[in-house]
C-alpha cells in the first residue's frame, strides 16, 4: 500500500493536498471511509477554489455535499 504513494502527482497541488489529507485522516480516525470521504471533500473544495469545477462531473460535488451533511448531522456526540 505504501508503494502506491509514489504514483501520486505531488507537483499538482489540487491532487497532492487531498491525497495527503486522505493519508493522514485514515490512521487518525481509524476509518478508511472517513479518510476517503475527507479526501473527496477536500478535492471538491480545491476544485471549486481553483476554478476548475467545470472540468469535473456534477456527481463529485453531490457526493461531497452528502459527505459534508454526514459529518455535520450524523456524527456521534
Amino acid at each position: 500500500m505504501v508503494a502506491s504513494i509514489d504514483t501520486i502527482e505531488w507537483d499538482e497541488t489540487t491532487i497532492a493536498i487531498p491525497a495527503f489529507f486522505t493519508l493522514i485522516t485514515i490512521p487518525l480516525t481509524y476509518s478508511i471511509a472517513n479518510g476517503l470521504s475527507f479526501g473527496l471533500i477536500s478535492y471538491a473544495a480545491l476544485q471549486l477554489v481553483t476554478r476548475r469545477a467545470r472540468r469535473q462531473d456534477w456527481m463529485l460535488y453531490l457526493v461531497a455535499i452528502l459527505f459534508l451533511l454526514r459529518f455535520f448531522f450524523l456524527t456521534k456526540s
